[in-house]
């Protein structure tokens, strides 16, 4: 009786690493397509988040006969700071947030403050000091901003990854100003109360953006402008009409880099001299046309 021969029981060592070549040039062909997806996802959230926060201020001015929200209130006698942008919001409910009371670690849940690219590494401060980022690749820039509220939600924090384009001081170019009061809301302001209406074409002129908080962006270092999405070269702004962008970071006053490089950071990047170099968006309500 002929014996049948035995059939193969698995692959040859040639064979096996053809399929292993086979799947990492798969692996190598794919995986820049899913990082660019997951890019492109987190700019879509990131723009999403914006929009809503929009939809907030404009809620709140609807309420305040038509004014913006302050970038921050301070009591008349101190310096403290009761109640921020993002506390004010939150704190008369144009905005759902759990209560925080940690003022040291970032939280990890998600919320309309969080940018999806953003990072919970280390938090973001309003005076110069640590943290301030070098450039605007730099990952610093992408942590939060702690916002505590001393007057409408006692004690209760806020941690926002965007940046108002706000004021301290009594400069009318800049949008978001500083309310100092007895109580909010009150009429002893820093400047006018900003009125929505009252500025030209609201859609070119921001007042959120990928960033650092400042008491006040355009004296302080510019680098707390972001570079945070499409590989560290695109910043999302919300502009004062209610819609996001994504714009190049290189476009921007100070550019892609270092915007630290002008003299003077910021007070040199968003001078009247360096914004007619770059028209669009708009940073100050005076060279909106």
């Amino acid at each position: 009786m002929s014996r049948r021969g035995s059939s193969r029981a698995g692959f040859t060592l040639v064979e096996l690493l053809v399929v292993i070549g086979i799947i990492a040039l798969l692996m190598s062909i794919l995986l820049p397509s899913l990082q660019r997806a997951r890019e492109a996802g987190n700019t879509t959230k990131c723009l999403s988040n914006l929009r809503q926060l929009g939809n907030a201020i404009m809620n709140y001015a609807n309420e305040n006969k038509g004014a913006l929200v302050p970038c921050d209130v301070r009591g008349p006698a101190t310096s403290t700071t009761v109640d921020s942008w993002a506390t004010l919001l939150v704190g008369y409910r144009y905005l759902s947030y759990p209560d925080v009371f940690d003022k040291t670690t970032p939280p990890s849940f998600d919320s309309v403050f969080k940018c999806p690219s953003g990072t919970t590494d280390m938090r973001g401060t309003s005076t110069t000091g640590t943290g301030i980022p070098d450039s605007r690749k730099d990952v610093r820039g992408a942590g939060p901003t702690l916002y505590t509220s001393n007057f409408i939600m006692t004690g209760k924090s806020v941690w926002s990854w965007y940046a108002p384009n706000g004021t301290s001081n009594n400069d009318l170019t800049i949008p978001m100003h500083r309310v100092v009061s007895d109580s909010w809301p009150g009429t002893n302001q820093v400047g006018a109360p900003r009125k929505i209406g009252s500025i030209k074409n609201s859609s070119e002129v921001v007042i959120l953006f990928d960033g650092i908080g400042s008491v006040n962006m355009q004296t302080q270092n510019a680098n707390r402008l972001n570079a945070r999405h499409g590989n560290q070269k695109q910043t999302n702004c919300l502009m004062l009409d209610g819609h996001a962008e994504t714009f190049a970071t290189e476009t921007l006053p100070g550019g892609g880099g270092d915007a630290g490089a002008l003299p003077t950071d910021a007070a040199a990047t968003f001078s009247t001299a360096n914004l007619a170099k770059y028209p669009y968006p708009k940073w100050r309500v005076n060279n909106t046309r």
